[in-house]
């Protein structure tokens, strides 16, 4: 078993075409993709959602951005995703609980990897849906799983994560790996930053 799987969604449907935000499960899956070390990137089809959850429940670990919110309340609409949120790391939540801001991942992604989503909005995922362009619809979920994978990985890592020039949340556990120390433009450092920022928050 893998030590953790990676999940994004698309819908077929947007939020005001199903009476808002508080009816989610009404969305329907488009697709869902996941990332796992012994299975690399699978795709899902609104048929399949039930295998998905299946798979979603003997995994260790669900990672991913926006999940506990959005992608959990979408599926709700298949089977239960209660029992997933115990076993969930949601990137938006542990920022927001460090930062009390919502950021969108494909800002996150260009400040850290230097690259963005496949499309900007949700909104062209379901356009993409409706004109029958699978292939690309599928592709737009792939590359947001493969950021959400890639930002998890850094992040435990190098302990930091930055959500703007000056403002960054630190991993909410052991860090994996801290790189050689790099100095930063006002001179202080990178570990010792990290550190310090940790001993506000504990």
């Amino acid at each position: 078993m893998a030590d953790f799987i990676v999940l994004d969604i698309e819908t077929q449907h947007l939020a005001d075409e199903v009476g808002g935000w508080h009816n989610l499960a009404a969305l329907r899956l488009a697709v869902a993709v996941t990332w796992d070390e012994d299975t690399g990137y699978r795709t899902w089809w609104e048929g399949q959602a039930g295998d998905l959850l299946a798979e979603l429940g003997r995994s260790k670990l669900v990672v991913g951005y926006n999940i506990s919110a959005f992608d959990y309340a979408v599926l709700s609409l298949y089977g239960d995703t209660e029992e997933l949120l115990e076993r969930t790391f949601d990137i938006l939540d542990e920022l927001w609980q460090q930062l009390h801001k919502r950021v969108s991942l494909n800002l996150v992604a260009k400040l850290n990897l230097g690259e963005a989503k496949a499309y900007a909005s949700g909104a062209d995922a379901v356009k993409l849906w409706r004109d029958g362009r699978l292939e690309d619809l599928e592709a737009y979920c792939l590359k947001d799983v493969e950021l959400t994978k890639r930002l998890y990985e850094l992040w435990e890592a190098e302990g930091i994560l930055w959500i703007s020039g000056v403002d960054f949340a630190v991993w909410p556990g052991p860090v994996a790996a801290i790189e050689e120390e790099e100095e930063m433009e006002d001179g202080d450092n990178i570990s010792a930053l990290t550190r310090s920022r940790r001993a506000d928050l504990s």
